[in-house]
């Protein structure tokens, strides 16, 4: 009998932890999606190149953002779009007050139309981001991706070489 009122007390010790891990976690969860909603009012807008245009084999990009400077921990990348496969292109836009730039110019070396995505990522896009580069570089492999996590899409524009 001693045994099973153990057993039982470990039990119940178990899951009163785990309902104030989960409490504890909620009250931690709520500011950090007050400051997504924040992250979201910002807009963005690719000023160069212009939509439907020709690039060249190496071309900078460039635009505009509302804000005088991004909320803390968003970062915002320019991504390659073709069909539903993605690819960011390092290193992410640099900012200055609202204007943005990719700091190194972009070689996509001569395919058809695509579209170039701006994007706002949080924390946690910008760490999947930074992951799915290290593993590119490492093995050479740079598989498209189908979603940009904690990413939002601000503007984007077709263009081809």
């Amino acid at each position: 009998m001693c045994r099973v009122s153990n057993v039982l007390f470990r039990h119940f010790a178990l899951t009163r932890a785990y309902v104030i891990a989960i409490a504890m976690g909620l009250l931690f969860v709520a500011p950090v999606s007050s400051t997504l909603a924040q992250g979201h009012t910002v807009r963005g807008h690719i000023d160069q190149p212009v939509d439907g245009g020709r690039v060249p084999g190496r071309y900078e990009v460039s635009g505009t953002i509302t804000h005088e400077r991004l909320p803390d921990g968003y970062h915002l990348w320019i991504v390659v779009q073709v069909g539903v496969l993605m690819w960011p292109k390092e290193p992410e836009a640099s900012v200055k007050g609202t204007s943005w730039y990719t700091p190194t110019p972009i070689s996509e070396g001569g395919m058809g139309p695509y579209r170039l995505v701006l994007f706002l990522v949080d924390g946690t896009g910008q760490r999947s981001i930074k992951q799915w580069l290290r593993v590119g570089n490492a093995t050479g492999d740079f598989r498209g991706l189908r979603t940009i996590i904690g990413g939002r899409a601000l503007d984007s524009i077709t263009v081809q070489q």
